[in-house]
């Protein structure tokens, strides 16, 4: 089983920090604005390839927005 709750973590304070809705960070990260909300509540399941992918897309986010917010 793979574990995704700390990209699951990081969607959440990602979001919480710069105020997108978890359904945007969910569309960008796994295409799928509905994905985190079924992670969470069990309903689905991520294959590790899948995992790494949004970690790495998670990472793109993170990375743009600290560099737009220090302009």
């Amino acid at each position: 089983m793979t574990d995704y709750k700390p990209l699951l973590k990081r969607a959440e304070a990602f979001a919480k920090e710069s105020g997108y809705a978890l359904s945007t960070v969910s569309k960008e990260i796994l295409l799928d604005g509905k994905r985190i909300a079924e992670l969470k509540s069990g309903k689905s399941r991520i294959w590790p390839d899948t995992l790494e992918a949004a970690s790495k897309r998670l990472d793109k986010m993170e990375a743009d927005y600290r560099k737009a917010s220090a302009s």
